[in-house]
């Protein structure tokens, strides 16, 4: 199984600040949402091969009618998975690192939108 699939059951069975998570853009009539997506993987390597550690980076971006309800996803996104160590699912996660945050005003869909780009590093 996939680590993309073990964060989105991790994320579904946790986040509650939000009525959909989702790891496409879709079209949705939900007012407020979360969508994450891989943005590089990298894999670590020995002179025998992969050793089965994995970095990835990973961008959550919340949308929402009001600023304060992307500010409040992202804050739980933060608060469950910032310095997270242990297992979702199938895949041993060593470390969650925050990279970057940031939040504006899409004036083309009129939705607030705030950005969380976080970092894993996990064993598969």
């Amino acid at each position: 199984m996939s680590f993309e699939i073990d964060l989105n059951t991790y994320l579904q069975d946790n986040i509650t600040t939000t009525d959909e998570v989702s790891s496409s853009i879709s079209n949705t009539n939900e007012s407020k949402y979360l969508v994450f997506h891989k943005i590089s993987t990298a894999r670590t390597y020995s002179h025998d091969g992969p050793d089965g550690t994995e970095t990835a980076r990973y961008q959550f971006d919340a949308y929402a009618n009001k600023k304060i309800d992307t500010i409040n996803i992202i804050e739980e996104v933060k608060d469950k998975l910032e310095n997270f160590q242990g297992w979702m699912e199938n895949t041993q996660v060593h470390g969650v690192f925050v990279i970057d945050e940031f939040g504006r005003h899409e004036k083309e869909t009129g939705l607030y939108r705030n950005e969380l780009e976080l970092e894993f590093q996990y064993y598969k």
